[in-house]
């Protein structure tokens, strides 16, 4: 009878909470939106599927906020605005009018569209002000931040965006013509292999689906030939991971599976 009791009362659990009172997790598609902007035009997110999306959460009088609205200004946007394949907007969560957010807008020094209205879309992203969200190409949530828009969260960020916006073929600039990682999946380590025509130094960072680096490793580039590199991945646990591979000129890019140990 107490089983019984046990079960249905979970199951009056599932019924008493809506399905997106559980936060998406990184690799979850994207919830679309559309929002107006302070400058009265419109933004809906579906509407830039295949470009990089980088969206700061803010209160338009919120402390923490006009803290760190620069930082996105400086360490994302600056960055990337002249990317084609990269947009970003701001999203006011406190539902503040135009003369509000006009006002948060030249206090942070913030360059791209801010949007009205945006409660709504916090509920829908689990998520709440000074936090920042990075949707990649295909509509899938790459990045979620959990803690205040510093510059090491943005600078975080700045790396996933950077990884994103990686285009796959031969670079001409660097020299470099492949990236292979193997094994797949892998288990105490994982062989880079790069091929080049110009030497030089070079940095591999493994990143998680939060978007930390959890490995840097500096490397040597020959001037010819190919060139292959050992990394130790024993102390990462099971998943999927992003490896860059970064010179003077360029940011490669791979997908590194780590496979579940007995």
């Amino acid at each position: 009878m107490k089983k019984k009791s046990i079960i249905l009362f979970a199951g009056l659990l599932l019924f008493a909470f809506p399905d997106n009172i559980f936060p998406q997790l990184v690799g979850s598609p994207a919830p679309d939106f559309t929002l107006t902007t302070n400058e009265d035009s419109s933004f809906r997110l579906s509407d830039h599927q295949g470009r990089v999306v980088f969206i700061f959460f803010f209160g338009y009088g919120c402390p923490h906020c006009l803290a760190n609205g620069n930082n996105t200004e400086t360490g994302i946007y600056e960055v990337f605005k002249d990317n084609a394949d990269f947009v970003a907007i701001g999203i006011d969560t406190w539902d503040g009018n135009s003369a509000g957010v006009a006002n948060f807008q030249t206090s942070t020094g913030i360059s791209y569209p801010l949007c009205l209205k945006g409660s709504d879309i916090e509920e829908l992203y689990q998520t709440t002000y000074d936090r920042i969200v990075v949707i990649d190409r295909e509509g899938i949530i790459r990045y979620k931040s959990t803690a205040n828009a510093t510059s090491e969260v943005v600078n975080t960020a700045a790396e996933i965006i950077s990884s994103l916006l990686i285009s796959t073929g031969i670079d001409n600039a660097s020299g470099l013509t492949d990236l292979i990682v193997y094994p797949v999946p892998a288990v105490e380590r994982i062989f880079v292999r790069t091929s080049s025509n110009k030497a030089g130094n070079a940095l591999i960072r493994i990143i998680n689906p939060s978007g930390q680096i959890v490995i840097s490793q500096p490397v040597a580039v020959s001037q010819s030939g190919i060139d292959e590199y050992s990394i130790s991945v024993e102390s990462l646990k099971p998943g999927l991971y992003f490896l860059q591979f970064a010179d003077n000129e360029v940011i490669r890019t791979a997908r590194v599976l780590i496979a579940y140990r007995e």
